[in-house]
C-alpha cells in the first residue's frame, strides 16, 4: 500500500487581510511541498477568516479570482491544495471547501452544511451536499468544521464508511506554528462506492 502525505498548514490568518494571508498561505504551501506532502490543507475560510461579516461584500464565486489564485499556487507548486474559501453566489454566501489538484484544476467542491448561524450576521448560507470523489491520490472527501461534527478540512474515506480526518492534526498544526505532515494509507476507492 503507498502513501498520501497531507501537509497541515496552519499559517496566521488577519480578517480581511487578502494579501498579506495569500503571502501567509504561499509560504505554507511551499513549505508542505518541501517537507514531503501531496496534497497541502489549509484552514476554513482562508483568504477573509471565518465569520467575518465582510465575506458578504468581498467573497468571490467558485471559480473565481480568490479559487483562481489558489489554481495557480497548486501548479506552480506541483501539490494538491484543500482550502477554504468564501464562496459568493448570487447574494448568498457560503463557507465553502475545493480541492485543486497539482495540474491547477478545481476536482471537488462542498459547501459547509451544518453551521453555527448564530456567530455571524447576517449568516453564511447552508449547502446541501457533499463534495467527494475519486482522484489520483485516492477517493477524497470535503468537509468544513462542523460539517462533520468533529474533524474538518479534508477527509480520506474507502468503502465501509471508514474515514480518516485530520481535524485533531490541524489544532496541534496551529499550536505549534508549523506544517505537520499527516500519513494516510491508499489506494482507497471513491467516496460513495
Amino acid at each position: 500500500m503507498s502513501i498520501v502525505r497531507i501537509g497541515v498548514c496552519q499559517v496566521f490568518l488577519a480578517d480581511g487581510d487578502r494579501a498579506g494571508n495569500f503571502a501567509r498561505i504561499e509560504r505554507g504551501i511551499c513549505e508542505a511541498k518541501a517537507a514531503g506532502a501531496e496534497i497541502a490543507c489549509l484552514p476554513e475560510m482562508a483568504v477573509l477568516g471565518w465569520v467575518n461579516p465582510d465575506a458578504h461584500e468581498r467573497g468571490c464565486a467558485i471559480p473565481g479570482a480568490d479559487s483562481d489564485r489558489f489554481c495557480g499556487l497548486a501548479e506552480k507548486y506541483g501539490i494538491f491544495v484543500c482550502v477554504g474559501l468564501g464562496e459568493k453566489d448570487g447574494s448568498a454566501l457560503y463557507d465553502s471547501a475545493v480541492l485543486i489538484d497539482d495540474m491547477g484544476e478545481i476536482l471537488l467542491k462542498h459547501r459547509k452544511i451544518n453551521l453555527l448561524a448564530e456567530l455571524m450576521d447576517p449568516a453564511y448560507t447552508a449547502g446541501t451536499e457533499g463534495g467527494g470523489g475519486g482522484t489520483r491520490v485516492g477517493g477524497v472527501g470535503l468537509r468544513v468544521c462542523v460539517g462533520t461534527h468533529g474533524g474538518g478540512g479534508l477527509v480520506v474515506a474507502c468503502r465501509g464508511g471508514v474515514a480518516r480526518g485530520i481535524g485533531q492534526r490541524a489544532r496541534i498544526g496551529l499550536i505549534e506554528g508549523r506544517v505537520g505532515i499527516d500519513e494516510v494509507r491508499k489506494p482507497l476507492c471513491p467516496v460513495g462506492q
